[in-house]
């Protein structure tokens, strides 16, 4: 394992195949964790339950090493 190894925060816009699914299986599939969601110009911290709509900013951290797969 890299010790240098670190996460970063990335801005995702929700693409047409995540709307109408929950956060848990975005992050599930992905392997990111979700810190927020901009909905509308409002920042909002979803549950696990919360379902992507279309338009949303999507704010993710994910570990650096992976920010281009």
């Amino acid at each position: 394992r890299d010790p240098t190894g670190g996460v970063q925060l990335a801005e995702v816009h929700t693409s047409a195949a995540w709307v109408g699914h929950k956060i848990s299986r975005l992050q599930e599939e992905t392997g990111v964790r979700v810190a927020f969601v901009t909905r509308l110009g409002e920042a909002i911290l979803p549950s696990s339950q919360t379902v992507l709509q279309e338009g949303d900013l999507v704010h993710v951290m994910m570990r650096t090493d992976e920010v281009h797969k």
